[in-house]
C-alpha cells in the first residue's frame, strides 16, 4: 500500500510491469466532518521578462488550453487527472485517474518553497520509522524541523 499522486502510476508500471494493483480513494478518519485530500499540481505562468508579444501569445495559449475541449484532449494524451469540475464526470470511471479526478473536489494544497526537498524529507521520515532508527513521533518532529528550516 502506498499513498501518492497520479504521476507515479507510470513509474510503478515501468518498475513492475506485471504488478496487479488498484487505486482507491485516500482513507479518511471516521470522525472527519468532511474529506480532505492534498493536491500536487503545476500552474501556468508567463515570465514578465518576456517581450510583450511573447507574453500576449503565451497568455492566449494558456487561455485556449484551459478551455474544456482543449483540456480534455490534452488530458487524454498525457493521462493526467482533470482539475476542471466540468470534466470530472468524463474521467470518474477511469480506473487509474477517476479517483484522483474526484478527489480534486476536496483537495487542498500548501506552499512549498522546494517541493523536491520536502518530498525527500518526508521520504526520509518514513524510512527512519520503518527501519526502526526513530519512533514515529521523533521522526515527525525531525521532518517538521527540517521543513520549517527550509521554508524560512
Amino acid at each position: 500500500m502506498m499513498f501518492n499522486y497520479s504521476y507515479h502510476i507510470p513509474t510503478i508500471k515501468a518498475k513492475s510491469p506485471y504488478l496487479n494493483f488498484s487505486i482507491a480513494p485516500m482513507p479518511q478518519p471516521k470522525s472527519a466532518q468532511f474529506n480532505v485530500n492534498y493536491a500536487n499540481y503545476w500552474g501556468f505562468a508567463v515570465s514578465k521578462k518576456s517581450s510583450e508579444e511573447k507574453r500576449e501569445a503565451s497568455w492566449e495559449f494558456i487561455i485556449w488550453l484551459s478551455q474544456k475541449d482543449q483540456s480534455q484532449k490534452y488530458l487524454e494524451q498525457v493521462r493526467k487527472p482533470t482539475a476542471r469540475r466540468d470534466l470530472i464526470d468524463w474521467q470518474k470511471d477511469d480506473g487509474e485517474l477517476g479517483v484522483f479526478a474526484q478527489q480534486s473536489l476536496t483537495s487542498r494544497s500548501w506552499y512549498q518553497v522546494d517541493n523536491s526537498s520536502i518530498e525527500l524529507i518526508l521520504n526520509d521520515m518514513i524510512e527512519l520509522v520503518i527501519t526502526g532508527k526513530k519512533d514515529s513521533l521523533s521522526a515527525l518532529k525531525t521532518a517538521q524541523d527540517q521543513i520549517t528550516q527550509l521554508m524560512q
